[in-house]
């Protein structure tokens, strides 16, 4: 069983979800990650008014291979230059 922070919305995230162990990849904007590329938006902004979207806001999207961030990358045309 996961433990997220207590401090998630209720039902956030889903039962469904997995969580993210081992190696990752996700998409980042320069050849040297740094702390705030694993942050999410809402760790970014932590004043904004979320409302319904804070459990969203509250996620990173990652991928567990690299074929996954790849197949993704294909389909969202903005992530092409995050290769």
């Amino acid at each position: 069983m996961t433990n997220w922070p207590p401090d998630f919305p209720e039902n956030c995230p889903p039962s469904s979800t997995n969580p993210a162990l081992g190696d990752i990849f996700r998409f980042i904007n320069r050849s040297t990650p740094k702390e705030k590329d694993f942050m999410s938006y809402y760790d970014l902004k932590p004043h904004e008014k979320w409302g319904e979207n804070e459990c969203q806001a509250r996620g990173l999207s990652v991928y567990v291979t690299e074929r996954d961030a790849m197949d993704v990358a294909k389909r969202v045309p903005s992530l092409r230059k995050s290769i």
